[in-house]
């Protein structure tokens, strides 16, 4: 089967769905992708803010570490106390209150002597004298640098919130004081509950695994461990998972501490069922704009293809008339149109208008034709009553030229009969 099997304003109104189809298809498919694109950014953004969010709850966990750090280092009674190694003087300063204190996130209050020796810890005052140069980084480089430092820590209890502040005694530097927060699941709880996400921190252990320092979920790490490990090298990755039967996007980016070396990895993982409600739904609203586009396109269509079709029928049947000898010549077709289509109305128009008046002159030539041949046939019978007149004089004539001969012979036979009696006269003579 051909095309050209086809009318034209099927064609016509074919073709014209079918553009319109292709590029609503295109336009929808391009749509969604931008729409998954968005949806994914959004994703994407959202995570990084929860992820910026937790590093500065725990940035501001160690400013507040740093504060009361820098507070105690700047009483005088504190600084001669630590200066004159008077333990009991600070115990009896700062014990009374230290439960006060932890009340509010604080697990560490630790005075250090150059270059990182322990001489009172106010949370465990039964231990002091042990030696942190080891475990401790961040006392050996507040001492050397006599600077403020803060951050996550690692120490002999795990990962620690701190705060550390040089001591000094009438401008000499006399060693270290330091605040440690709480960085345990109370901190993971307390997120959760402000900003309604899941977050877990995972530490790399000896056998390359990962272990959970802290979680909002027992469902271990989301992330597989290669991912891990590209995420722990400064990576930031974003997956799909699914958590206690829900699809979530897990976001994981490194966590680092003081110096911003790497100390482990942070996945923060979202209930992505309002991204994927609002992604069917635009789903569902380009399906139905599409569907009400390709209706009033294909309206539109057959509309445009019988308005372009209609009048060359009309042209078609006309000349299939006149072409079975029925047409009526005096049938116009409307050439208003400036198109095409108007111009083939108009050429019509003008056919007819010449076969009308070649078969008016046809019919008085033919009218001029038949009265002539009238007076021709009236000649020929007065020509046929005039030659029957001659032939019936020529018939007269001919009995009297017979009469004429018949009398003539008879003359002659007399005649002869008298020359042949004067014969035999003469002879008897």
């Amino acid at each position: 089967m051909r095309i050209n099997d086809f009318t034209i304003g099927t064609r016509l109104t074919v073709g014209i769905m079918g553009i319109l189809l292709i590029t609503i298809i295109t336009i929808a498919s391009i749509l969604m992708i931008r729409i998954d694109n968005i949806i994914d950014t959004a994703e994407e953004r959202e995570l990084d803010a929860f992820h910026g969010n937790f590093t500065a709850m725990l940035a501001a966990e160690s400013r507040t570490a740093l504060t009361m750090s820098a507070l105690v280092s700047s009483i005088p009674l504190v600084q001669e106390a630590f200066a004159e190694r008077d333990r009991g003087t600070l115990e009896s300063l700062f014990l009374p209150g230290y439960d006060r204190l932890a009340s509010y996130g604080v697990n560490q209050f630790q005075f250090h002597t150059p270059p990182a020796t322990s001489f009172l810890r106010l949370h465990r005052p039964e231990r002091f004298g042990d030696d942190l140069t080891d475990a401790r980084p961040t006392i050996v480089q507040t001492n050397r640098s006599q600077q403020d430092v803060f951050g996550l820590d690692s120490g002999l209890f795990g990962i620690g919130i701190r705060g550390l502040t040089p001591m000094t005694q009438d401008g000499e530097h006399t060693g270290s004081v330091e605040f440690g927060m709480n960085f345990d699941d109370s901190t993971f709880e307390r997120f959760k509950e402000t900003y309604g996400v899941d977050v877990a921190v995972y530490l790399k252990e000896d056998n390359r695994r990962y272990a959970a320092f802290g979680t909002t979920h027992g469902q271990g790490p989301l992330l597989d461990t290669e991912t891990l490990d590209d995420v722990l090298s400064g990576t930031t990755r974003l997956e799909q998972a699914t958590l206690s039967g829900t699809t979530v996007s897990v976001m994981g980016k490194a966590m680092t501490d003081y110096a911003g070396d790497p100390l482990g990895v942070v996945e923060i993982s979202m209930d992505r069922s309002a991204y994927i409600a609002a992604e069917r739904s635009a789903m569902t609203v380009t399906a139905v704009i599409s569907l009400f586009v390709l209706l009033i396109g294909a309206a539109l269509a057959l509309l445009l293809g019988r308005n372009i079709s209609r009048p060359i029928q009309q042209a078609n049947l006309a000349m299939h008339d006149i072409a079975n000898g029925d047409g009526d010549l005096t049938r116009r077709l409307d050439a208003s149109a400036k198109d095409e289509v108007g111009q083939l109305a108009a050429a019509f128009n003008a056919f007819a208008n010449r076969m009308q008046e070649t078969l008016v002159s046809v019919r008085t030539s033919a009218h001029s034709v038949n009265q002539e041949a009238s007076d021709v046939a009236r000649d020929s019978e007065k020509l046929a009553s005039s030659t029957e007149q001659a032939a019936a004089n020529l018939q007269q004539t001919s009995s009297s030229v017979e009469e004429i001969s018949s009398t003539v012979k008879h003359s002659t036979e007399s005649s002869e009969q008298a020359n042949q009696l004067a014969q035999e006269a003469a002879k008897i003579a």
